[in-house]
């Protein structure tokens, strides 16, 4: 099995070269409205801070232009969706079980029985790398009003955060270093070296 360490390091490696790319992408295609917007919340939170507007004023606007954003870059968001299927699923599953990070660090994802198909890394994208959240948020963003897109996804990140969090500690501390990404998936880590 892939030490706690090694699957962390693989993680943030990852977490890096997806940023990356898709800031490089953003860097592409200027959004003016998006700066525009991002200009206008600002101006809230100097009202808010200056005591100008109220809690209430100031989140309720504030969730209108947040929506406002995400809707304007909407293609930056379906480009970061397409590089999680992409990069988690897809690569993997044409690269021996790993990611540019795993190959790195040697480790990679195998199935508990079998062999490893899309399902089973799709299953981890859902739970592990944050595409459960994004096509939740995707959905939803032109379905409900502002305010409660913005409570529905405050609470789905923080869902998204403590299921990660758990994970990371079920590696940490169990005898097969899975997580609940892993047991839902049926899939293992493992460290090429000594396989």
């Amino acid at each position: 099995m892939a030490s706690f360490k090694s699957r962390l390091a693989a993680y943030i490696l990852d977490a890096i070269i997806i940023s990356l790319v898709l800031s490089l992408i953003s860097g592409l295609f200027p959004n003016n409205n998006y700066k525009k917007l991002n200009d206008e919340l600002n101006t809230i939170t100097e009202n808010y801070t200056e005591n100008k507007i109220d809690t209430k004023t100031y989140l309720y606007n504030y969730a209108d232009i947040n929506q406002e954003m995400l809707k304007s870059s909407l293609y930056i968001n379906i480009i970061q969706g397409l590089l999680i299927i992409g990069y988690y699923v897809i690569l993997p599953m044409c690269n021996n079980g790993q990611t540019l990070g795993k190959k790195l660090l040697k480790i990679k994802v195998v199935s508990d029985k079998g062999e490893l198909d899309y399902n089973q890394l799709i299953i981890r994208a859902l739970i592990l790398h944050g595409l459960g959240y994004w096509c939740l948020s995707m959905a939803l963003l032109y379905i409900i009003p502002s305010f409660a897109y913005f409570v529905t996804t405050f609470i789905l990140s923080f869902i998204e955060t403590v299921v990660t969090v758990i994970s990371a500690i079920m590696i940490a501390r169990r005898d097969n270093h899975k997580g609940i990404h892993d047991i839902l998936s049926g899939t293992k880590v493992l460290s090429e070296v000594g396989n």
